[in-house]
């Protein structure tokens, strides 16, 4: 049973990846964009800007807002 509730949290924490999140890693609320996920002594931890976020402390998740990157092939005023 523990290893289906392990399982279903991977794949919720794999779900953030790319998202915005708000959570706590040593006791400081964080805010970032998941980058990866691990497990560690069946916790699972959330990447995020170089902190590792408990999936249990998540409390705001969010989309990533598009960056206003250059269209590949676009000019200047086009």
């Amino acid at each position: 049973m523990e290893e289906l509730k392990t399982s279903q949290m991977m794949t919720q924490g794999s779900g953030m990846i790319g998202k915005t999140i708000t959570g706590l890693s040593g006791g400081k609320s964080i805010t970032g964009i998941v980058s990866g996920v691990k497990l560690t002594q069946g916790n699972v931890y959330l990447d995020v800007d170089g902190h590792q976020v408990a999936l249990d402390t998540v409390h705001t998740i969010e989309d990533t807002p598009v960056e206003n990157t250059p269209v590949e092939g676009a000019q200047n005023g086009q």
